[in-house]
């Protein structure tokens, strides 16, 4: 057995050996020989300067591109005053909307951002803390903001794109939703700074229900207006009937019948319409004040909608 004395006197010794020059050119050719072998089997391309670059330069994208999603889907869930809240609205959101190039799907998705922020609205609203006067404002703004590029998109459309009957479908849920903000909003101090952005939004939504009613009445056959108003009626009969939703909601969807029944006594189609519109409205408005509200049960209970 070696002792510590042993190793160090070899390795003193081996600082001491040296290589003749004839060995050493030995050597050098056998390596020379072995990498010559090698490369015959392994023909590998010299990399230049630009791959380098590309390839430091696509592992550079991928990290970014990696950290983007990450802090995109981080940022789902945030509210108003929240660090990643202008993320998700100024950037994922506005990329979102890029890939929505009909005139349906703008439609849809600003209606769909609209649900987001009445969401938002009650997250914030039933939270301990105190609430920000300026987050609500924000909120409400953007609801405004989605409001007027339905609005405006649906005007631009012609009826080869969107039918009238689907314009009058999308301004119902339209209403719903600034109605279900008005709803949450009323008696609410928080909300008094917002109060005008929130009646602008439903009186321009109005405005255009009302004229899309009239369109709607003038270009298509009375055959026509009077299957889409009784499916209408049909519908919210059946949901007044099975709902076990508030009372005061209730009331207000059967006044607006009985104004139904009274426009058709006197022949107004385009009264009787604006009232079961006014009715599925106010149904809306409910079920999206509901705790239990999803985009989903919102659809499938309005049915034809």
């Amino acid at each position: 057995m070696k002792t510590d004395n042993d190793i160090e006197q070899l390795l003193t010794s081996g600082k001491k050996l040296s290589l003749s020059v004839t060995e050493k050119d030995s050597i050098k050719s056998v390596l020379l020989e072995h990498a010559s072998a090698t490369l015959k089997y392994e023909k590998r391309a010299v990399p230049s300067p630009w791959t380098s670059w590309m390839l430091r330069g696509s592992v550079s994208f991928a990290s970014l591109l990696i950290v983007f999603m990450g802090t995109a889907y981080a940022s789902q869930d945030s509210l108003p005053g929240e660090p990643l809240y202008a993320i998700k609205v100024h950037v994922v959101e506005k990329m979102v909307a890029l890939t929505k190039t009909t005139s349906e799907e703008r439609v849809a998705y600003n209606i769909h951002l609209m649900e987001n922020r009445l969401d938002e609205i009650k997250e914030i609203m039933s939270q301990d803390t105190t609430i920000a006067p300026e987050d609500l404002l924000t909120l409400t703004d953007q609801i405004n903001e989605h409001a007027t590029d339905v609005t405006t998109t649906l005007e631009g459309a012609s009826s080869n794109h969107i039918s009238n009957g689907e314009k009058i479908r999308v301004l119902a849920k339209l209403s719903g939703v600034t109605k279900a903000q008005s709803k949450i909003a009323k008696g609410k101090p928080e909300f008094a700074e917002t109060a005008e952005t929130i009646n602008e939004t439903q009186e321009s939504t109005t405005d255009a229900m009302t004229t899309t009613i009239e369109e709607f009445v003038g270009e298509e056959s009375i055959e026509v207006v009077n299957k889409y108003l009784s499916d209408q009626i049909t519908d919210v009969g059946e949901y007044v009937n099975a709902s076990t939703t508030d009372e005061s909601a209730r009331d207000a969807v059967e006044r607006h019948l009985y104004d139904v029944s009274e426009a058709l006594i006197d022949r107004d189609i385009a009264e009787a319409l604006t009232s079961i519109l006014e009715a599925q409205e106010t149904i809306i408005a409910d079920l999206y004040v509901e705790d239990s509200f999803t985009e989903e049960n919102v659809d499938s209970q309005m049915l034809s909608l």
